[in-house]
């Protein structure tokens, strides 16, 4: 069972063979619940988009570590043509370079969240509160450092 299980994974082009005579088959693009799927147009601009903030990042480690760092970058197409065709291709606008670089922004900020927990969060929301997950009312209580030393 493993093996037939590793050769799905391996080979997922592969026709699926039953047995049953009641299986039935359902397309999992064509369902009524799937996601729309993107236009030419719109895979060109995701696609562009996507390079920009890669050559974005290049010269980030470029100022930051003085070389850029050996990076692999995945990218899927199914089988689908390449999307840069010569008829299709086309400049992006100052307004898809603006959005690209906002995206970039959200995500130097998300990643500096992560790289730099101890950092304190920053809000313009005059609304937001704090609450410290350690002195909350359901929180388990905490030993003081005699207690857990006894116990050691």
């Amino acid at each position: 069972a493993l093996k037939m299980y590793a050769k799905f994974h391996l080979h997922p082009v592969l026709p699926v063979e039953t047995t049953d005579p009641s299986a039935c088959e359902r397309n999992f693009f064509d369902r009524p619940s799937a996601p729309e799927r993107e236009s030419r147009e719109e895979a060109d601009e995701h696609h562009q988009i996507l390079e920009d903030a890669r050559q974005l990042e290049d010269w980030v480690q470029l100022q930051q570590f003085g070389r850029v760092l050996e990076t692999d970058y995945f990218h899927s197409d199914y089988g689908e043509e390449s999307i840069e065709d010569d008829e299709t291709a086309g400049e992006p606008t100052e307004v898809d370079r603006q959005e690209a670089l906002t995206d970039i922004a959200a995500l130097k900020m998300y990643a500096k969240f992560h790289l730099h927990p101890v950092l304190p969060v920053e809000t313009t929301d005059p609304s937001a509160c704090e609450r410290n997950f350690f002195d909350r009312p359901s929180a388990p209580e905490r030993e003081s450092r005699e207690e857990a030393d006894e116990h050691h």
